[in-house]
């Protein structure tokens, strides 16, 4: 049996296919977290039930790529059952598509979602009243609690022996062809909700804040000041702290290692493969590990908070000028996280010149693979001012974004904005557990890649670093087939301050991964890891103004491997990507020769 899970944005349809299937997928309180299916397996008594978790719609006319997703699998694919997830608050708008989703004729169960909320909202909702109006099963869940869960899964039984009769769905009307009317749905709603539903005075605790948050001159300060408290927090002294004992750790690590090697009496290139190479190539990039961490954890209890669904609509009225909607916002800011999730988020668009337009400016956003970069030259030039610098980086990278939004739109992209409308959710205190998951499943997948990509990328760096083009041995790293290449690229990078071939050949793997950057000093520097030995060597290659200057750069210039491969399906164009690379490639040397040229004039 095959179930699907259908409902408007953040009704907690994803919650629930977590609770069903044990998954982990994201959950955030904000509108279009889910941009395509989601699969997964239930087992109810010796029989296994495929849960399909699809975006989060409000009717099945779609305006955007993920809505007509959800519509094309239900019609298409035609399931078995389908689990109408609804928003118990808000019911009178979620009813809409439920009436659609009745008339499909698919056989449907209502969940009546946060039942925990309409109690504080003063809301009483006779669900057998509501059954017998549908003629489908309802009942009462409570996805994020796991409360209900009980009443569904003997629903769920009774779906598996057929026991529940669906009646056919024609809403009392004396003709099916008006069933098919918005007009007639609405009318509908109206009976169903004066006949189900009772209200009192419950309690109101988004007015009180929001009055604030979203005042027409305070709320983008306030944003501001969020964001900055962030930066300063992340790359404050305590997690500089962990990251300090982490960085003895591995040099005791690698010391050990060298000592056991060298006393085995393994030879020097084994020794050196090892230590330069591998403990090297990933250490370095696990030292910061403690500040992706926090500043996970913190963009997610901004996200589970309510609030960026607010920062979405403080954003409208500036995004508007610029040629984008308050909606770019999203993609935009999950951006910060990671670009491949950041350009499937574009879907949620309703126009193809916002998605296109979007997704160019995402390669412009500063995902957490690049932060071990920001930190091991703002340790070695800004020590001092870390979280300023890094703050600064992350709202250059906005700041271009914006502008070349401007510019594409007066040019490439002339059509008319389109309209915004966005949800906005109630403020929720953050569960810790969410936040501990999400920034864990994050926090996973960067040790992984430092331990896949990371791990053979560093032994094919150290290969060509400690061999010349006759593959003959050397220590001597301007000797190295790794020299020999960098030396052909590094003129194109010499009018903005770091025309080393080490800096050009950071900058080459960085486009396969960001924390490639750091693993590629790494391992050039010959120095195991050590801290003081690869600082040394980022102060040998670089002053304080070319290390801004390359920050700069590496954070403008192109995305990763993962994101132009995604990047490519997304446009479902090798014209519009490649594009969108030679775009971004421009916007990066031009604004980097200009803060060079600028930091030159003014005696940096």
């Amino acid at each position: 049996m095959q179930i699907v899970l259908v409902g408007n944005p953040n009704s907690g349809k994803t919650s629930l296919f977590n609770l069903l299937t044990g998954a982990r997928q994201h959950v955030g309180n904000w509108p279009g977290v889910t941009v395509e299916k989601k699969q997964g397996l239930l087992t109810v008594g010796d029989k296994q039930i495929e849960i399909i978790d699809l975006p989060g719609i409000y009717s099945l006319d779609p305006d955007s790529v993920e809505q007509k997703l959800t519509r094309d699998y239900i019609y298409n694919e035609k399931p078995d059952v389908i689990i109408n997830i609804l928003d118990s608050v808000n019911l009178e708008r979620n009813l809409f598509l439920t009436l659609q989703l009745r008339e499909s004729g698919i056989p449907m169960v209502v969940l009546l979602n946060m039942a925990d909320e309409i109690k504080k909202a003063g809301i009483q909702i006779d669900t057998e009243k509501l059954s017998r109006m549908l003629g489908v099963p309802a009942s009462f869940i409570s996805a994020s609690k796991g409360t209900g869960m009980d009443e569904f899964h003997a629903i769920l039984k009774d779906l598996l022996v057929k026991k529940i009769d669906f009646l056919p769905f024609c809403g009392g009307c004396s003709s099916c062809t008006k069933c098919s009317a918005g007009e007639f749905r609405y009318q509908f709603i109206d009976t169903i909700i004066a006949g189900c539903v009772t209200k009192t005075q419950g309690e109101n605790k988004t007015f009180q804040p929001d009055r604030i948050l979203l005042n027409r001159f305070l709320a983008l300060p306030i944003f501001l000041l969020i964001m900055f408290g962030i930066f300063t927090f992340t790359f404050g002294e305590p997690i500089q702290f962990i990251s300090g004992q982490i960085e003895t750790l591995l040099e005791w690590l690698s010391g050990s290692v060298h000592s056991a090697m060298t006393s085995a009496g393994a030879p020097a290139p084994l020794i050196s493969l090892v230590c330069d190479g591998m403990i090297a190539g990933i250490g370095t990039v696990l030292i910061f590990l403690p500040q992706i961490t926090v500043l996970f954890l913190l963009m997610s209890l901004l996200e589970d908070s309510g609030y960026m669904s607010r920062a979405a609509f403080i954003m409208d009225k500036l995004f508007s000028m610029l040629g984008l909607t308050g909606s770019s916002f999203i993609p935009l800011l999950m951006g910060f996280g990671c670009g491949v999730p950041a350009l499937m988020a574009c879907r949620i668009l309703p126009s193809e010149k916002d998605r296109k337009l979007t997704m160019m400016l995402t390669t412009f956003m500063s995902c957490s693979a690049r932060l071990p970069m920001y930190l091991l030259l703002v340790g070695v030039f800004f020590q001092k001012n870390q979280g300023f610098i890094i703050f600064v980086l992350y709202f250059l990278g906005i700041f271009v974004a914006m502008l070349s939004a401007f510019i594409l739109s007066k040019t490439v992209f002339k059509k008319e904005n389109s309209a915004f409308v966005i949800e906005i959710p109630p403020y929720r205190l953050p569960k810790g557990k969410n936040l501990l998951l999400h920034a864990f499943e994050n926090v996973k997948e960067f040790v992984i890649r430092a331990g896949t990509m990371l791990f053979v990328a560093s032994i094919i760096l150290w290969v060509m670093n400690s061999f010349t083009s006759g593959f003959v041995y050397t220590t001597d790293a301007d000797k190295s087939l790794l020299a020999s290449f960098g030396s052909i690229i590094a003129p194109i990078f010499a009018p903005l301050g770091f025309g080393s071939w080490q800096a050009a050949t950071a900058l080459l793997t960085g486009v396969a991964a960001k924390e490639m950057v750091v693993s590629t000093f790494s391992v050039l520097s010959g120095t195991s890891g050590q801290t003081e030995g690869l600082n040394s060597f980022i102060a040998g290659h670089f002053t304080s103004l070319t290390a801004f200057v390359f920050m700069c750069f590496a954070l403008l210039y192109m995305p990763c491997l993962s994101a132009i491969v995604t990047m490519r399906r997304e446009f479902n164009s090798w014209k519009w990507t490649a594009g969108s690379l030679i775009f971004s490639f421009g916007v990066a040397y031009l604004v980097s020769f200009i803060i060079y040229l600028g930091g030159r004039m003014l005696g940096f």
